[in-house]
């Protein structure tokens, strides 16, 4: 069963899917980052209407300047008009008594008239020194507002590269378990966009990382055996938020040493019972063999057991010879040396194979059954095969073995081999 089908069994949820970008995170989320832009521009804001006060002021001032001004002159105007006036009818008054005062009249009004232009240059002197005064006091307004501004939009910087900093240190520590949580940080600390996708950037590598040594964990843990079923490793599987490669490997992993650890109860119980092609079929299934050196081995094992045991149950040996031919973990070319093996034992037992273990020698019936056993076994060449009928038709009559019930499979073949002999 694959880890899909196993899934599809459980009332789980499914492990994650493949990482989306933060460009697909934004339209998902249906935020648009403005970083400080919007803060500064409200602080500008703030600062333009200073300025515009500032400029209202000294409009007023100059204002205020110019009626004071215009003031100024207007009374000295005045005073000149009327001086000149009385000067006048002073020296009229003179003139009809008989009396010269035009040198003195003119005295009056150059007099007047001088003091109307030391009033006015004078009005003009205050207008300047009010002007230049209102403009110095706007400068400095205005350059202070600027420096104001400019230190309200350093710090709101510097403390968005603080938050924007903090964030990245905890990103990069793990200390969130998904991306909203940073994300909520990230627009009250107005980081901007190219800020959210470092951060974004840095959430996803911790978390492959995270994920990286959680399934490593989890794989050294299968490779020890802690886990019984796999339910328990796909409820680890689901809280570390593991991608659903990472779990089909771990089921997999899994798989496998379920396989080994029941290849290898298989191989120890076959080994009890003295089953050579199961026992290294069962090693080859647990990976503790590889087939060509379990091939050798069982080779090596048959052949010792013909030339250690002189054959002395050729049923159980056969039967274990076509059990590592039909299971596949004898190889044709290993089996070689078991056929010659069993070949040369023969030729050395001779006639004493049909003898049983207290040296008496076999019925007729008994005889053709170990007779059928090897002629059937598939270990004997043709030749092979003739020198065996040779053996038996040298203690056992042939008409015997071609009348028995157990022998009539090859009574063509055997009729036409003596037929031949004769």
């Amino acid at each position: 069963m694959t880890y899909d089908e196993w899934l599809k069994n459980q009332v789980k949820a499914e492990t994650s899917s493949s990482p989306i970008t933060f460009e697909e995170y934004k339209k998902l989320s249906g935020i648009s980052y403005g970083g400080t832009k919007p803060v500064t521009d409200k602080v500008a804001g703030d600062y333009e209407t200073q300025r515009q006060y500032a400029d209202e002021l000294l409009r007023q001032a100059n204002q205020s300047a110019e009626r004071e001004y215009n003031q100024a002159v207007a009374g000295a105007n005045t005073r000149y008009k009327l001086s000149t006036s009385n000067y006048g009818a002073n020296a009229e008054q003179i003139s009809s008594s008989g009396l010269n005062n035009s040198g003195y009249a003119k005295y009056l009004t150059d007099r007047a008239y001088g003091k109307m232009v030391d009033e006015t240059l004078a009005a003009s002197a205050i207008k300047a020194q009010s002007g230049s005064a209102a403009q110095n006091e706007y400068n400095k307004t205005m350059l202070g507002i600027k420096q104001n501004e400019q230190d309200a939009v350093s710090q709101i910087e510097s403390n968005q590269k603080k938050n924007f900093e903090g964030l990245l240190t905890n990103v990069n520590l793990g200390a969130y378990t998904d991306f909203d949580q940073v994300n909520r940080l990230g627009i009250n600390a107005n980081l901007s966009d190219d800020q959210m996708r470092t951060l974004y950037d840095a959430f996803e590598k911790n978390q492959d990382t995270q994920k990286a040594s959680a399934y490593e964990t989890l794989l050294n843990n299968i490779d020890q055996g802690a886990y019984s079923d796999f339910a328990s490793v796909q409820e680890l599987i689901e809280k570390s938020n593991l991608s659903h490669e990472q779990a089909s490997s771990l089921y997999d992993r899994f798989l496998k040493h379920q396989t080994t650890a029941e290849s290898l109860k298989k191989a120890e119980s076959a080994q009890e019972n003295g089953d050579v092609a199961e026992y290294y079929s069962s090693l080859v299934s647990a990976g503790e063999l590889s087939k060509i050196d379990a091939s050798k081995r069982v080779a090596k094992d048959l052949v010792s057991f013909i030339n250690s045991a002189a054959v002395t149950n050729i049923d159980d040996f056969i039967d274990q010879y076509k059990e590592a031919v039909e299971s596949g973990v004898l190889h044709p070319t290993e089996g070689r040396s078991v056929q010659e093996a069993f070949a040369t034992a023969l030729k050395s037992l001779g006639k004493t194979i049909f003898k049983d273990a207290n040296g008496n020698w076999l019925s007729d019936g008994d005889a053709v059954k170990v007779y059928n056993s090897v002629m059937n076994s598939g270990l004997l060449t043709f030749q092979d095969r003739e020198n065996f009928r040779n053996t038996y038709n040298k203690k056992y009559d042939l008409d015997t073995y071609l009348n028995d019930k157990r022998g009539r499979s090859n009574y063509a073949f055997d009729k036409k081999a003596m037929a031949n002999k004769r």
